[in-house]
């Protein structure tokens, strides 16, 4: 497997996912949400992570993080926690999600199609 570089810093990987590349770390995943391609989310919730991501009116409308990051096209964005707004974004999309506690603060998903 080849990791790809993303503009996060998460990598995907070729082969590991349904459609062929899951989408890891936050950038990534949310990217693949706002995309309707993510077949299962994969979240580790930990209470310390203080990490915000932007939601709007439409579940699946998550922007990547980061300070200049909102919604495109909403006119009354709001922020939320990065777990829950990918949790909110993957019940927008039908896709379900899975948790776990260890490791902490680790955001993924399995794709239903790659990237193109």
């Amino acid at each position: 497997m080849t990791p790809r570089p993303c503009g996060d810093g998460s990598r995907r990987s070729a082969g590991r996912g349904p459609g062929g590349l899951p989408a890891e770390g936050a950038d990534a995943t949310l990217g693949a949400l706002t995309r309707s391609q993510v077949q299962v989310l994969l979240i580790v919730d930990d209470p310390d992570d203080e990490r915000g991501a932007w939601f709007g009116a439409t579940p699946s409308r998550s922007p990547p993080t980061g300070p200049r990051s909102r919604p495109w096209g909403e006119s009354m964005p709001v922020q939320g926690r990065l777990p829950d707004v990918a949790v909110r974004a993957a019940l927008g999309t039908s896709a379900p999600s899975t948790s776990s506690t260890r490791p902490p603060g680790v955001l993924g998903a399995l794709l239903r199609f790659p990237t193109a």
